[in-house]
C-alpha cells in the first residue's frame, strides 16, 4: 500500500493531484495533517481510506508521533508526501521505520523562507527524492538547497482531459451557473489568497474600464473560489466602483466554471505549476497568465495564450487585446486546448507509479 500524506485536504491544486493519484493508483490510502476539507469527502466517496492526523495548527508537533504510529500500523511500501509541512514531518516520522519517504514540491517559494530550504536540505538524507511539478521548481530547489539534480525528478501535474473539455453549449452552461448575461465572460478560479493575485485582476478590471469604458456592458467578470482574502477583495471591488464582479464562492465543479469562460486569468505572484491555467486551456478558454517561470512551461506567449507581468496595467492591456479581437481569442484557445494534452492525468499517474516502484525496489535492494 502507498500512503499519500498532505498538509490539508481543502480545495487546491496539490490536493487535486493527491485525489487523482489516490483514485488512479492501486492500493493507496491518504493521510493529512489536517484531514478536513472537500477532498476528504470526495476521497471517501470513492472508497479511499482517509486518516485525519488532527493537526489544527502548524505548531502541533505531536502530529509527528501520531503519524509515526499510523506508519507502524499501516506499514506502507512508500510514504509519498506533498507540500512543505507534510514533506518535513513525513520524513521525520518515517525515520528508522524502513519505510521510504518520497516528497513532492508543488511550489516555487519566492517569499523569504530561508529556513524552509535549510530544513529541506537538513532532512534530505531521510528522503528518497523530491519530485518537482515543473522544471522551474526543480531548478529553483536545486539552487536554493544545493542538493544534486538527481534528487529532483520532474513530473508535471495532470489534468483529466475527459472532464476538463469545452462545453457543448457555453451559453447554456453560463445560465446554469447563474453568470451574468454578456457577450464575453472573463474569470479567475483559485484560492482567494495573496499568492494568486486576485487583487491584481480586480485592479486590472478597473484600469480596463477607464481605458475602454465601451467594454463595460459587453463583459461579465466572475471570480471563483474562497479564501482568507475574500472580504478584502470584495471591499477592493466596491472601492473601485466595480459592483458587477460576481464572486461565486467555492466551486464544486471547476470543469464547468472554466468551460463557461471565454478568457481565464491567472495573475499569480508565484506558482509551482499552474494547474488552473492548463485546465482552462483544456476547457477551450483563452488564457492570460503571469509571466513566471513555471507558467512559461504551460503558456507560450502569443502562441497558446498571453503572458503578462503580475501588474494591473499590463493585465488590463492584455484583457483589452483579447476582448476586442475574437479571432486572436479563438486561435489562442484552440492552440491552448491542443497543448494542454501534454498534461494528461494518466501520464502523470503512470510516471508516479514507476517512480514509486523504483523507490520501493531501491530500498529493498
Amino acid at each position: 500500500m502507498i500512503l499519500e500524506l498532505i498538509t490539508e485536504l481543502g480545495a487546491g491544486g496539490a490536493e487535486r493531484v493527491v485525489f487523482e493519484l489516490a483514485t488512479r493508483l492501486p492500493q493507496v490510502a491518504v493521510a493529512a495533517l489536517d484531514g478536513r476539507g472537500v477532498f476528504a469527502d470526495r476521497l471517501r466517496e470513492r472508497g479511499v481510506a482517509v486518516y485525519d492526523l488532527g493537526a489544527r495548527r502548524k505548531t502541533d508537533v505531536g502530529v509527528v508521533w501520531r503519524l509515526r504510529r499510523l506508519l507502524r500500523e499501516l506499514r506502507p511500501r512508500v510514504l509519498h508526501t506533498h507540500l512543505f509541512h507534510a514533506n518535513l514531518l513525513g520524513r521525520l516520522a518515517a525515520a528508522g521505520l524502513h519505510i521510504p519517504a518520497l516528497s513532492t514540491c508543488h511550489i516555487m517559494e519566492t517569499r523569504p523562507r530561508p529556513w524552509h530550504f535549510f530544513l529541506d536540505r537538513l532532512t534530505a538524507r531521510l528522503a528518497a527524492g523530491e519530485v518537482c511539478v515543473s522544471q522551474a521548481v526543480a531548478d529553483f530547489q536545486r539552487q536554493k538547497t544545493g542538493l544534486p539534480a538527481e534528487f529532483f525528478p520532474v513530473i508535471y501535474n495532470g489534468i483529466d482531459l475527459e472532464k476538463f473539455r469545452p462545453a457543448a453549449d457555453r451559453e447554456a452552461l453560463r445560465r446554469e451557473l447563474n453568470f451574468p448575461a454578456a457577450a464575453l465572460t472573463v474569470g479567475f478560479l483559485g484560492r482567494l489568497a495573496p499568492q494568486k493575485g486576485v487583487d491584481i485582476f480586480i485592479r486590472a478590471i478597473a484600469a480596463l474600464m477607464n481605458l475602454a469604458p465601451e467594454l463595460a456592458p459587453q463583459v461579465a467578470w466572475v471570480v471563483g473560489g474562497a479564501g482568507s482574502e475574500e472580504r478584502k477583495l470584495r471591499e477592493l471591488a466596491a472601492d473601485l466602483n466595480l459592483p458587477h464582479i460576481l464572486f461565486c464562492g467555492e466551486i464544486a465543479a471547476p470543469e464547468k466554471f472554466l468551460a463557461a469562460l471565454d478568457i481565464a486569468v491567472m495573475p499569480s505572484r508565484y506558482e509551482g505549476f499552474g494547474l488552473v491555467a492548463a485546465e482552462a486551456q483544456s476547457c477551450g478558454a483563452a488564457v492570460i497568465a503571469a509571466d513566471l517561470p513555471p507558467l512559461r512551461e504551460i503558456v507560450a506567449d502569443g502562441e497558446n495564450g498571453l503572458l503578462t507581468p503580475p501588474d494591473a496595467d499590463a493585465l488590463a492591456a492584455a484583457l483589452q487585446k483579447l476582448s476586442v479581437n475574437p479571432d486572436l481569442r479563438r486561435r489562442l484557445a484552440a492552440a491552448g486546448q491542443q497543448s494542454a494534452r501534454r498534461f494528461e492525468v494518466e501520464k502523470m499517474a503512470n510516471e508516479y507509479r514507476r517512480l514509486l516502484e523504483r523507490t520501493e525496489l531501491r530500498v529493498k535492494s
